[in-house]
């Protein structure tokens, strides 16, 4: 089986070796074609510029909640995506002059793809480094339109974002206009809703804790009251138990060794009555004193008066040197009983009129609820565009402080790492790679044409052939018979057709190592065979 496929190969060779002429033939001119369409490819030069934006500002952490930072990052990327957009480059057309080489609109609409698809933005590696690039024919074309692009990546960002902060203060201003307005008007219903309701709605709380504190107050008015009746009466109990005049000798401390004190303590038990009632233990004791002081100061007057002389006559004379005088105790306690008379007659007018305030207040209090629902509605609305109103101002300050720092300082600055140079040396098309694709393709195309060749070839190159095709046993075969001749003429052509193939190799290299410069070389041997020509002729 091998064997077969061994001899089935070394047929096919032999067929194609004796159809080599016409390949080589056909891998020249593919060849010569081939070249010569990649030598007439104009050069394509490509434009370069690097740029780096910076976004690391030294104000952003110090201005950390004071103003609004936008998002740089998502303006890069936008600024990124946008950059090729329909306007700018209708823009870089007219101011590289090259929309006046469209006369129509659809030559303008070509003109805008081709740059379009010629043009690359794209970042490189590093964050915020960017690479932009266009190829064109003409390296001067080539450069101003990268000049042109990144003149619009950098100042398009600046009118941007003033524009931006224009717009945004407008905005604010508006907004606090309507608002203040809004506010205005909100203050004025609810000023006017409190001063038609102004008998149920307190000046602060609510209705339900206004009544309980009158309720409150006219319970403390009249514990008040209470004490200061029983203060009263009891100050009229000691009026009752104290004389208007008392001796002369009681009053100056002469009349009775115990009449001071008495006198002394009476007064600190009418103090504690001021505050405290009969029952309290102190005045208890202080009463159980009084008594027995006075007691022993009655049995000393007993005495005394046992000893002295009686008048003539039936009728109660006082003592010989005894005179009269007004007590000082008793005009004490006349003048604390009018005080206390005052103030029982002002508490008894202010606990009236705080029972007639919790009468017209229980009155008012059917329709309090629907009144404060109301009110409630009314502070809602207020607060809620008083809380709008506040944040408006507070955005228009933040907007103010980031304009200012903005204007002081820019949040992206663009560095030009690379700026844009004319390229010397075209970058497509790629001539070495073309001339040797062109040279693998020529030699393949030639070994192919040989094949198929030899595959019309009617001629049987093995006996196995020739047995497979008729139905006849092959009883044998005869060599063919070289002459000396035969084999030199044989070895010439080999070496021809080696030095034909070796030629078209070694063409093929060298186009390759001057591929840059064919087309110049090209040239310049077209115009000297034109100008060869012209004398000839």
């Amino acid at each position: 089986m091998m064997s077969d496929v061994r001899e089935q190969l070394s047929a096919f060779i032999s067929a194609m070796w004796r159809r080599r002429w016409w390949g080589i033939a056909v891998a020249w001119l593919v060849c010569l074609g081939g070249w010569a369409i990649v030598t007439k490819m104009p050069n394509r030069f490509e434009a370069q510029a690097r740029v780096y934006v910076d976004t690391d500002s030294m104000l952003q952490p110090l201005l950390q909640g004071l103003t609004i930072r936008p998002n740089v990052d998502q303006q890069i990327q936008i600024m990124q995506r946008t950059l090729l957009s329909r306007p700018n480059v209708e823009q870089v057309l007219r101011v590289t002059d090259v929309a006046l080489r469209a006369d129509t609109q659809a030559q303008r609409d070509a003109l805008v793809d081709r740059l379009i698809a010629n043009t690359r933005f794209q970042p490189q590696g590093t964050r915020n480094l960017f690479v932009m690039s266009h190829t064109d024919a003409d390296p001067q074309l080539a450069t101003r339109i990268v000049q042109a692009l990144l003149n619009i990546f950098v100042e398009s960002q600046l009118g941007t974002k003033r524009r931006d902060f224009a717009e945004a203060q407008s905005f604010i201003d508006r907004q606090i206009r309507d608002y203040e307005r809004s506010l205005q008007a909100a203050e004025r219903r609810l000023a006017q809703f409190r001063q038609q309701h102004m008998d149920v709605l307190p000046s602060s709380g609510n209705f339900a804790g206004q009544a309980q504190a009158v309720s409150q107050r006219r319970t403390q008015i009249a514990s008040d009251l209470a004490d200061a009746q029983t203060r009263r009466d009891n100050l009229r109990r000691q009026i009752a138990d104290t004389p208007q005049t008392i001796p002369l000798g009681t009053a100056e401390g002469g009349g009775s060794r115990f009449g001071g004190q008495i006198a002394e303590l009476q007064n600190q038990m009418r103090q504690l009555r001021l505050r405290y009632t009969d029952d309290h233990p102190d005045i208890i004791a202080l009463r159980r004193q009084i008594q027995l002081l006075q007691s022993q100061n009655t049995n000393e007057r007993r005495a005394i008066d046992a000893q002295a002389p009686r008048p003539e006559g039936n009728a109660a004379r006082p003592t010989r040197g005894t005179t009269m005088v007004p007590n000082t105790v008793y005009e004490q306690l006349r003048l604390r009983l009018a005080d206390e008379e005052t103030n029982v007659a002002a508490l008894e007018r202010r606990l009236a009129e705080a029972e007639a305030e919790v009468e017209r207040l229980r009155g008012l209090a059917r329709n309090v609820p629907e009144i404060e629902a109301e009110l409630a509605n009314l502070d809602r609305d207020y607060n809620v565009i008083k809380s709008n109103y506040e944040a408006l101002l507070a955005r228009r300050e933040q907007t103010r402080i980031a304009q200012a720092a903005d204007e002081r300082t820019d949040a992206m600055q663009f560095r030009i790492i690379d700026p844009p140079r004319v390229p010397v040396a075209p970058s497509a098309p790629n001539r070495p790679m073309l001339y040797t694709a062109v040279l693998i393709i020529g030699i393949g195309a030639g070994f192919a044409f040989a094949a198929v060749l030899s595959q019309f070839s009617d001629a049987f190159w093995t006996s196995s052939q020739l047995r497979d095709t008729f139905a006849y046993p092959v009883l044998g075969s005869v060599g063919m018979l070289v002459t000396g001749a035969q084999h030199r003429g044989k070895i010439i052509a080999d070496v021809a057709y080696a030095s034909i193939l070796l030629v078209l190799v070694g063409t093929g290299g060298a186009i390759v190592m001057l591929g840059p410069q064919m087309p110049s070389i090209v040239g310049r041997i077209m115009t000297t065979l034109a100008d060869r020509w012209a004398l000839l002729v």
